[in-house]
């Protein structure tokens, strides 16, 4: 697997506590369109139930590769959703509920 570009944008900070892992495994994550059309939905356990796990399987396969995750890398987990197509001129919305204590985050792409 791989990805081929990604969006990033303002962190948000990781706890190790209970209530951060609850809310990483049960945040939603939908994609609307320009509109505010929801095109999409599904929630962090879509990633192997638990995104953590994700990322216990990835550095369980480096190791085993004789390679390991190191501190800052930023990771690619998988996709939440169904796959879409990108077509040009679209814009598309993904807002993260539930992920960030202070209320929904949101992003916009626009493909060209």
């Amino acid at each position: 697997m791989g990805a081929r570009y990604g969006v990033v944008g303002e962190p948000i900070p990781v706890e190790a506590t209970r209530e951060w892992s609850y809310r990483l495994k049960n945040f939603t994550l939908q994609i609307l369109d320009e509109n505010g059309n929801l095109l999409l939905e599904g929630q962090g356990s879509n990633l192997m139930d638990d995104p953590l796990n994700v990322v216990l399987w990835l550095k369980d396969s480096l190791t085993a590769e004789g390679k390991a995750l190191k501190k800052g890398e930023l990771s690619s987990l998988g996709t939440i959703t169904k796959m879409m197509p990108a077509k040009p001129g679209t814009t598309v919305r993904a807002r993260y509920i539930g992920l960030d204590p202070n209320g929904p985050v949101e992003i916009f792409v626009k493909f060209k």
